[in-house]
């Protein structure tokens, strides 16, 4: 922990960590906004691009609603949840599995990315 000697208020030093291999890589500098926080946040980029891939999203506007509450009534069970050894896991798998059977999915999308 650090003190500020102005406030005499404890705070902790951002810090920023790297294998020595890619410090060439990438370049460090704090952001000029506070964003609301009392450090500046730490930017780290690269000149190096990397591809990104975003996450698909359900499209509920084109839901077959109708199959997805029968699928729902006769999957999701508190007999066949209570009975395993992680039933909100297992509530939430079979919850997931339903809806990726009824609900279609926007596509992937792959971004240029450089910042960390």
């Amino acid at each position: 922990m650090d003190c500020t000697p102005a406030s005499g208020v404890q705070s902790a030093i951002d810090l920023s960590i790297c294998d020595p291999s890619l410090y060439l890589d990438f370049s460090w500098k704090t952001h000029t906004d506070l964003c609301g926080s009392d450090h500046f946040p730490i930017e780290i980029t690269s000149d190096i691009a990397s591809l990104c891939q975003t996450n698909s999203s359900w499209k509920l506007s084109k839901a077959d609603w109708n199959a997805f509450s029968n699928k729902a009534n006769s999957q999701l069970s508190i007999k066949s949840i209570l009975n395993t050894d992680n039933p909100m896991g297992t509530f939430t798998n079979m919850l997931i599995d339903i809806a990726n059977e009824t609900i279609s999915k926007s596509k992937l999308r792959v971004v240029k990315n450089n910042t960390v």
